[in-house]
């Protein structure tokens, strides 16, 4: 017996909304995690990395999952590239891989959101920074801030 679109639509919505709940609470963990202990756990990053797969699948097929997929690995190997330059020739710590493997899981389930958010997520953390007169915050609270609240704010 096939089941009505009605009733498909209605499980649709309570997974899709399941999983963004999900998604929420892992980013919401993630970032007290990176306040208190300046690390973004593997648990926590396989957990975000299946949940963005499964979100970007079910919003957008297969194909562009692969797409979205290609460009955060793409961006995100650039970034490490550019970290370890600087590394060493600074000779100091800049910006931890934590940081980029959280990017990397945004950017799956939408790549231009991503971007946009770590840049302002960037700039917060640098105006957070010079207020409290610290060389080093913690990353993902201002990325994954901006990732929330970004489509939040352009939706009016």
């Amino acid at each position: 017996m096939r089941s009505s679109g009605l009733f498909q639509r209605r499980e649709a919505l309570v997974t899709d909304s399941f999983l963004g709940i999900l998604y929420l609470a892992v980013l919401l963990v993630a970032a007290v995690v990176d306040i208190r202990q300046r690390r973004f756990p593997h648990v926590l990053f396989i957990l975000l990395l299946v949940l963005s797969v499964a979100i970007a699948f079910r919003s957008y097929g297969l194909h562009r999952l692969l797409v979205n997929l290609v460009v955060a690995v793409l961006c995100c190997a650039l970034l490490i590239i550019f970290e370890l330059v600087w590394r060493r020739v600074r000779g100091g710590m800049g910006m931890g891989v934590g940081d980029i493997k959280a990017l990397l899981c945004l950017m799956i389930v939408h790549p231009m959101l991503a971007v946009g958010s770590f840049g302002v997520g960037l700039m917060l953390l640098a105006v957070c920074g010079v207020m409290l007169r610290r060389g080093s915050l913690p990353a993902l609270p201002f990325l994954f801030s901006a990732y929330i609240l970004l489509p939040v704010l352009f939706s009016f």
